[in-house]
């Protein structure tokens, strides 16, 4: 009975393993039509997924400066893989024919290489160094939020100073956007946390006091002021004394008051003498 089981087993064993070659062996053996068939789908997926993109993307020609940054932002949107067939179909003129050019030359190259090589060939010194001076000048509005500002910064910071950055370029940016803060508190709070590894660390920390001030100010608390700012309050003014002129004419005043109620008095009964009996 046991010998019986164990060939029981061993059968099952092998007729699973035949079965498994099989599926191999079929796998292999599939019709050529099939796989054609296949990747025909898949490439006509990615041309739709590709069309899509270039949708939502404004040609460009690189006429203009502000456009071709414009143009680039709007591309890092989009999935590496298929940044450059979304390129092809929306870059137009000198741009696309410098870029083919490069790919001849380079054909290895990656995206974050033919962006800068694009950038440096169709934006002058001059433009670049305008943006710096922009970005040297911009400071944070009376009543605008800190995320407006971080917001602004942060676009005009790639402008000026695009990827990669080096360490003194970083600090460059961190330095005026401190400038730049309408508030001293934020300032000093962020000095106060040392020097941040990158402009995108220091416009987190920013943001990170800004959530817990607005956290803080919810809990209403009024705190007592500290002696320093008392000493700073204003002082009520002391009453000047009056000028000689003036105390003089007060003087006269007083005196002429008191004359008048002299004479406003009722006279004095008459009165008789005591020898003779007479007024």
């Amino acid at each position: 009975m046991a010998e019986h089981q164990e060939a029981l087993l061993y059968l099952q064993r092998e007729l699973e393993e035949v079965q498994r070659r099989l599926a191999e062996m079929n796998q292999q053996q599939q019709h050529p039509a099939a796989v054609v068939f296949q990747n025909h789908l898949l490439r006509d997926r990615e041309e739709r997924a590709v069309s899509r993109e270039a949708q939502r993307i404004s040609p460009c020609d690189s006429e203009d400066a502000s456009q071709l940054r414009r143009y680039f932002k709007d591309l890092s949107l989009v999935g590496v893989e298929q940044r450059i067939d979304v390129f092809r179909q929306t870059a137009s003129g000198p741009l696309r024919w410098e870029c083919e050019r490069h790919l001849t030359d380079h054909p290895l190259l990656g995206w974050d290489e033919i962006e800068d090589h694009l950038l440096k060939a169709f934006i002058s010194t001059d433009h670049q160094d305008r943006l710096k001076e922009d970005l040297r000048r911009v400071r944070q509005k009376t009543h605008e939020t800190l995320l407006s500002y971080n917001r602004r910064f942060r676009e005009m910071a790639r402008d000026a100073f695009p990827f990669p950055r080096n360490q003194e370029q970083e600090r460059e940016l961190i330095t005026l956007y401190g400038k730049g803060l309408a508030r001293n508190e934020v300032a000093k709070k962020l000095a106060s946390r040392g020097w941040p590894q990158d402009l995108e660390a220091a416009l987190r920390a920013t943001e990170t006091m800004e959530a817990s001030k607005t956290v803080y100010d919810r809990f209403d608390r009024h705190e007592a002021m500290e002696i320093g700012e008392m000493t700073r309050q204003p002082q009520p003014q002391q009453p000047s004394q009056p000028s000689l002129d003036i105390q003089r004419l007060h003087s006269h005043v007083a005196k002429l008051e008191a004359k008048l109620d002299r004479m406003q008095r009722p006279p004095p009964s008459p009165r008789k003498c005591f020898n003779c009996g007479r007024e």
